[in-house]
C-alpha cells in the first residue's frame, strides 16, 4: 500500500487539472484522548472553477464521491472503509461513524498514519470550525524516546516555581522527550499515542514510550511530581525499571548493579523416612508428595523465584540482575528429578514425590544447591580419612568421612546403604546425604573384608592389592596413611606388573614367544605369593601351550627334587569335551614326556586309582560335576580350568564342584572371563582365590546394575591385576596379519518385507501389552521366542514357516555372490551361523553352485575329519559351522574369511568363531563380514552388542561400562 500510495502521488495531476475532489483526514484531538487510540474525521475539498480548493467540510463515503477523488485518496480511504462490513467480528479493524469517523487501532494507525503524512493528506484542526489546514509532515528522524529527570527538592534549580523550592525534603521528576541533541518537555507534544506516535502541531514522528506509560501520562498531566524521601527506594527501583540514564539522576537515586551467578536453594516442609529430617511431621504416604519451596542466593541476598529480570535489595541499595539461563537450569534440574510445579502463578512453589526425596535432596546437594528442612540442613559428604594398619596375617582398614563439622565412618555408612537409607543422622543433629556414588563404587571392596567392633574393616594377606586398589584411588583427594608393614606390601605388589620372563625346561620341545615366556614368569610369581590366577590372552595367542610348559617346568622341577619334598604328581586340567583332543595333541608336540590321562575317556574307578602315576588329568566338566565324591580327595599340583567362563554362574553344579577340588595351585585359562556381567568374576576368583570377593551375594549385589559405574569397574579391575593377566593380539603379536572386520548389509524383498513386518507388529502389540501388566522380568520366554523368530524372519522367512522354505533370501542371495567372488579368488572360507536350519538351507545353494564344502554342528562326533580336510584339502574352500559347535576348539587357520550370517547376543561368542582362523598359525590377513538384515532386529542387537563388548573388556582392559539383560527401552527398540 505505501509503494502505491506514493505512485499515485507522482502520478497526480498539476493544479487546475485531474480530479475534484480532496480527501482529508483530520486528527480529532479531544476524540483521541477520550478513546486512547487515534480519531481522525474525514473531510473533503472540491475544486472551484479557477483551480484552487475550496473549504472543507465532513464528507460521505459513498461510491460516486469517490469516484471523483484521486487515487491516493481512494486507498487511504479503502483501508479504513474496509472494516464496515466486519466491525461486528473484527474489533481491532476502524470503526466507522456515520461514514466520517474512524478510530484506529494501534497496528493500523503505525501503518496509516506515515502513508497519510506523506502524501499530505493528514492535518491537525484546532477546532471543527477552524478554517485552518496544517498538513502534517512525516518526521523520518530517528525515533523519540521519554524518559525522567529528577532532582532532590534541596537543589531545585533557580528557574523552579516557589512551590518547589519550598517542598519536604524528596525528588522533584519530570519527562522528557529526547531524540541525540534534541529535547521536549513532556508537556510539549499535542498528542501522544501509546501505541508509538508523537503528534506536534506540524510533524508527526515515531517515538519509544519506554515501559510505563502511566508515569509518562502523569507527568505529562502534571508537568511534575513531588516524590517524597521515604519512597526513595521504591522510586529508585522504577526509575531502574525504565531505563534512565544515570547522568540525569543524583547520586541518592543511583542503584548498584550486582551481576552474579546464583546458587540454588530450596526449603522442604519436614517429612520423615525415607530422608530422615528431623522427627515432629507426619509420614508421607508413599505416593504424596513434600511440599517444596525455590530460591535463589545472588551474593548472599535471598531471591524468590520469579519471572522479573532484576530484584530490588533495599537494605543493601542495589539492583540485582537476575541470571535467567541460571534460573531456568535449577527448573529444569527440578523436572528431570521429577519434581512438579505445585501452582502456574507461582514459579517457586513445587512438589517433589516422597518416595523419591533421598536420591531428589542427593542429586542436587552434588550439584551445590542448599537444601533444608524444618531448620535443618542436609549435608554433603568431604573427603575420606584412610588409615590401614597391619597384624600377623591381617590388614584394618578405617576410614572416616567428614560432613562439615561432623563426620562418620565407612561401616556406619556401609550399614545405612545396606538398610536402604539416603542419609544418616550426624552428631551434631544435621543431616548427611550418603555419598551413594562414592560408598557404590568402594562398596564391592570394602565388604570384601570383615567388619569389626571399633569400626575399622579386616582383609586376609592376598586382598591386599583389592585394599591397595581401593587407597590408590582416592589418593588424590582423600588423606590416605599407611604403616610400614602395607607399605612394603604395596611395593611387593608393584613388582607383578614386572615379572621377569621366563625359558621353559628343555623338556619342552616348542619354542616361546616372548608374551608367552612372560606369562611363565607371572605364573611362577602368582606360586611364590600362593595365588591364583586367570590367563586371559585373546583367543588364538597359544594359552594352552603356555599352561603346557609351566606343566613341563613343574614335572622337571619335581624330577630334580630331593623324594622328601616332592609334592603330588598330578595336575588336573577341566576342560570342554569338545578340546579334549586339542590339548592331547598340543601335549604330545609340546611335552611329549609328561604322563597324559584322559579321565573322562577312561574307566573311571580304574583310573581314579592311577591318577597319581600321571603328570597331567585331562576331565571334562561335566565328569567333574558328576564324580566330584572321587575327586575331591584326590590332592593336585595343579587345578586348571580351561573355558573358565564356563563356571560364571557360581550356583551351578560344576561351579560347586570346581572349588571343592584340592590343589597346591590354582589357574584359570579364558580369552573371556566375563560374558555377561561383572558378577561372573566372583565365581572365578572364588576359585582362584576362595574369599578374595568376599561373600558373593555382596559382590553381585554391588556389581548387579545394568551398566556399573565406571570407577568402580576400574577399582576391580586395578583390585584384580596380580590375578588376571590380559594381552590382545594388537598388544603382543606384532607378527599376526590384520584382521578386518566388515559389515554387509542387505535388503529384504517386498515379500520378505512383508513378512516380517506383520510378525514384528505382532509380537510388539503382543510384548508390551504383556510387560505393560506384568513387567521385563516376568516376560522372559515370551521376549526370547519373539526376538527368536524376529531374527529367524530376518535370515530366511523358512525358518519361521516351513512352507516357506523355498521363498529367496536377500541374505543367503549376498553370501552366495561373496562366496563365488572368495572361492574363484583361491580363498576358503568359513560360514557360522546359530540356526542349523539355516546352514541346512545353504547346503543345496552351494550344492547348486558346485562349491565343496565340510559341515560341523553340535551333534557332528568326528570333529577331526571334517577339520583336516578343510586344514589339508584345497578342492575343501567352505565350512559350514553352528556358532556354538565351532565357537571353542578349532584350529582353521586355512581360512582367511568369515562369514557370520546373524549376530548373537554375546560378541564374545562371535569373536571366539572369527579367532578360529585369526591365531598362531595365520599368515594371511583376515576378513570377517556380518551379514545384517536392513531395517530388522539384526540392527538392534549390534547396537546392544556394541554395549556389551564394553562391558566384556571393562575389567579385563580398564575400560568401563557394559550391559546386563534388557530393559522395556532396550525391548521397545528391538520391537521398534
Amino acid at each position: 500500500m505505501d509503494r502505491q500510495i506514493r505512485r499515485d502521488a507522482e502520478d497526480a495531476a498539476p493544479p487546475g487539472a485531474g480530479h475534484r475532489v480532496e480527501y482529508l483526514f483530520a486528527v480529532d484531538r479531544t476524540a483521541t484522548r477520550e478513546e486512547g487510540a487515534l480519531v481522525v474525521r474525514l473531510l473533503a475539498r472540491t475544486r472551484r472553477a479557477d483551480g484552487t480548493w475550496g473549504r472543507p467540510a465532513p464528507a460521505a463515503a459513498g461510491p460516486n464521491e469517490a469516484l471523483a477523488a484521486a487515487p491516493t485518496d481512494r486507498r487511504l480511504l479503502a483501508s479504513l472503509l474496509g472494516a464496515t462490513a466486519r466491525e461486528s467480528d473484527q474489533p481491532d479493524q476502524p470503526r466507522p461513524d456515520s461514514g466520517l469517523r474512524f478510530v484506529l487501532p494501534g497496528a493500523l494507525a503505525l501503518e496509516w498514519v506515515p502513508l497519510a503524512a506523506r502524501a499530505g493528506r493528514l492535518i491537525m484542526r484546532d477546532g471543527p470550525e477552524s478554517t485552518s489546514i496544517r498538513p502534517l509532515q512525516w518526521d523520518d528522524g530517528p525515533v523519540w524516546r521519554f524518559t525522567v529527570e529528577a532532582h532532590a527538592t534541596a537543589e531545585a534549580p533557580m528557574t523552579a516555581e516557589a512551590h518547589m523550592k519550598d517542598a519536604p525534603e524528596g525528588h522533584w521528576v519530570s519527562g522528557v522527550l529526547v531524540r541525540r541533541e534534541d529535547r521536549l518537555k513532556v508537556t510539549d507534544p499535542v498528542l501522544l499515542l501509546e501505541v508509538g506516535l508523537l503528534f506536534t502541531h506540524e510533524r508527526v514522528a515515531a517515538f519509544d514510550p519506554g515501559p510505563s506509560f502511566g508515569v509518562l501520562s502523569l507527568l505529562r498531566e502534571q508537568g511534575h511530581v513531588l516524590v517524597p524521601a521515604a519512597d526513595t527506594a521504591r522510586f529508585a527501583q522504577m526509575l531502574n525499571r525504565l531505563d534512565v540514564d544515570p547522568a540525569t539522576l543524583p547520586a541518592s537515586l543511583i542503584l548498584a548493579p550486582l551481576r552474579v551467578a546464583p546458587s540454588a536453594r530450596l526449603h522442604l516442609m519436614p517429612v520423615q523416612s525415607p530422608i530422615e529430617v528431623p522427627a515432629g511431621a507426619a509420614p508421607a504416604p508413599a505416593d504424596s508428595h513434600v511440599q517444596a519451596t525455590l530460591s535463589f542466593d545472588y551474593d548472599g541476598t535471598h531471591v524468590p523465584a520469579a519471572p522479573a529480570e532484576t530484584f530490588f535489595d533495599a537494605d543493601r541499595q542495589r539492583i540485582i540482575h537476575r541470571d535467567p539461563e541460571a534460573e531456568q537450569e535449577a527448573f529444569e534440574q527440578l523436572l528431570c528429578l521429577d519434581a512438579v510445579r505445585a501452582t502456574l502463578h507461582d514459579p517457586g512453589a513445587w512438589r517433589v514425590p516422597a518416595k523419591d526425596l533421598g536420591t531428589f535432596v542427593r542429586t542436587l546437594i552434588q550439584e551445590g544447591w542448599r537444601v533444608e528442612a524444618g531448620g535443618v540442613p542436609y549435608k554433603a559428604a568431604g573427603p575420606a580419612r584412610l588409615t590401614v594398619t597391619s597384624g600377623v596375617d591381617w590388614f584394618d582398614l578405617t576410614a572416616v568421612v567428614p560432613f562439615g563439622n561432623a563426620s562418620a565412618s565407612l561401616v556406619e555408612l556401609l550399614a545405612a546403604l545396606r538398610r536402604g537409607e539416603k542419609t544418616i543422622t550426624l552428631g551434631d543433629g544435621s543431616v548427611g546425604m550418603l555419598p551413594d556414588e562414592w560408598l557404590r563404587r568402594y562398596a564391592p571392596l570394602a565388604a570384601a573384608g570383615i567388619e569389626n567392633e571399633d569400626g575399622s574393616i579386616r582383609y586376609q594377606p592376598s586382598q591386599a592389592a583389592l585394599l591397595d586398589a581401593m587407597l590408590a584411588a582416592q589418593a588424590t583427594y582423600a588423606d590416605v596413611q599407611v604403616d610400614d608393614a602395607f607399605a612394603r606390601m604395596q611395593e611387593r605388589l608393584a613388582t607383578f606388573d614386572r615379572a621377569e620372563a621366563l625359558d621353559p625346561p628343555a623338556i619342552f620341545t616348542g619354542t616361546l614367544r616372548s608374551y608367552q615366556r612372560e606369562a611363565l614368569g607371572w605364573i611362577q610369581f602368582l606360586r611364590h605369593f600362593r595365588f591364583g590366577g586367570c590367563l586371559a590372552d585373546d583367543m588364538g595367542l597359544g594359552k594352552t601351550v603356555t599352561v603346557l610348559a609351566e606343566l613341563a617346568r613343574v614335572s622337571d622341577a619335581r624330577a630334580n627334587a630331593p623324594e622328601e619334598s616332592r609334592g603330588p604328581r598330578p595336575s588336573l586340567v577341566v576342560v570342554p569335551r569338545s578340546v579334549i583332543h586339542n590339548w592331547m595333541n598340543e601335549a604330545a608336540t609340546f611335552t611329549p614326556t609328561l604322563r597324559v590321562l584322559d579321565y573322562s575317556a577312561s574307566d573311571r574307578r580304574l583310573a581314579e586309582g592311577h591318577i597319581g602315576d600321571y603328570d597331567l588329568v585331562l576331565v571334562t566338566y561335566g565328569t567333574v560335576r558328576r564324580d566330584i565324591e572321587r575327586l575331591k580327595d584326590v590332592e593336585f599340583e595343579y587345578v586348571i580350568l580351561d573355558e573358565a567362563q564356563m563356571i560364571k554362574n557360581a550356583a551351578t553344579v560344576a561351579s560347586k564342584a570346581v572349588r571343592l577340588l584340592k590343589s597346591r595351585h590354582r589357574l584359570a585359562l579364558s580369552g573371556t572371563p566375563i560374558e555377561n556381567h561383572l558378577g561372573e568374576l566372583w565365581s572365578l576368583f572364588e576359585f582362584l582365590n576362595p574369599g578374595l570377593l568376599g561373600r558373593s551375594s555382596v559382590f553381585q549385589r554391588a556389581t548387579s546394575a545394568s551398566q556399573p559405574d565406571a570407577d568402580t569397574v576400574a577399582l576391580i579391575a586395578r583390585g584384580l591385576k596380580p590375578f588376571l593377566l590380559r594381552r590382545t593380539k594388537a598388544q603382543v603379536a606384532t607378527e599376526l596379519p590384520a584382521r578386518t572386520e566388515q559389515t554387509l548389509t542387505c535388503l529384504l524383498t517386498p515379500r520378505e518385507r512383508g513378512f516380517y513386518d506383520a510378525l514384528r507388529r505382532h509380537y510388539r502389540d503382543s510384548l508390551l501389552s504383556r510387560v505393560s501388566k506384568v513387567g521385563v522380568g516376568q516376560s522372559g520366554l515370551q521376549i526370547l521366542e519373539a526376538l527368536l523368530r524376529l531374527r529367524q524372519a530376518a535370515c530366511h522367512p523358512g525358518l519361521v514357516s516351513p512352507a516357506r522354505q523355498s521363498d529367496p533370501s536377500s541374505k543367503l542371495d549376498l553370501l552366495l555372490e561373496n562366496l563365488r567372488e572368495v572361492v574363484d579368488e583361491g580363498h576358503k572360507a568359513l560360514v557360522f551361523s546359530q540356526f542349523t536350519s539355516l546352514l541346512a538351507l545353504v547346503r543345496p545353494m552351494l550344492d547348486q553352485a558346485k562349491i565343496t564344502y565340510e559341515y560341523l554342528d553340535g551333534r557332528t562326533r568326528d570333529r577331526a575329519t571334517p577339520v583336516t580336510r578343510f586344514q589339508e584339502d584345497p578342492s575343501c574352500q567352505v565350512f559350514l559351522v553352528s556358532l556354538r559347535a565351532g565357537g571353542v576348539g578349532l584350529n582353521l587357520t586355512a581360512a582367511d574369511y568369515v562369514f557370520l550370517l546373524d549376530p548373537w547376543w554375546n560378541p564374545a561368542v562371535e569373536a571366539q568363531a572369527i579367532d578360529r582362523t585369526h591365531r598362531i598359525g595365520q599368515t594371511k590377513e583376515v576378513f570377517a563380514y556380518r551379514l545384517i538384515a536392513e531395517d530388522t532386529v539384526e540392527e538392534k542387537v549390534l547396537a546392544l552388542q556394541q554395549t556389551k563388548r564394553a562391558l566384556a573388556e571393562a575389567v579385563l582392559s580398564a575400560n568401563p561400562v557394559g550391559l546386563r539383560g534388557l530393559s522395556t527401552d532396550d525391548l521397545d527398540l528391538l520391537l521398534s
